[in-house]
């Protein structure tokens, strides 16, 4: 995966990232991106253009480290098999008919 300024991502410790620069001039860490803690205050940190924290080999994953956005869905399961999927559980339970073997199941994608 390569860091883009389109894309969305969190740290793999599930906190927002708010990407600022992938072109930064440094050949090892050319993305900047602010890490937004629970209480909104932003933190800059430097990673590879793929997102790693630590660049050296063989070190451990980091917490820091960056991933795509984990995105929530709320599916409804229908008897002959389709499942259709909705932004909020309230939309899905609108939604939902008497042949649905499951409703407004949350899954994250």
């Amino acid at each position: 995966m390569k860091i883009t300024m389109d894309g969305e991502y969190q740290t793999r410790d599930g906190e927002a990232v708010r990407v600022l620069a992938v072109d930064i001039h440094n050949e090892v860490y050319p993305v900047a991106a602010a890490v937004i803690d629970c209480d909104g205050d932003e933190e800059v940190h430097s990673y590879t253009a793929e997102g790693l924290y630590y660049a050296t080999e063989g070190m451990e994953e980091a917490g820091l480290d960056l991933e795509p956005k984990q995105k929530t869905v709320f599916v409804n399961l229908h008897e002959n098999g389709n499942a259709y999927w909705y932004k909020s559980a309230s939309k899905a339970r609108d939604r939902s008919w008497e042949n649905h073997i499951a409703v407004a199941v949350e899954v994250s994608i």
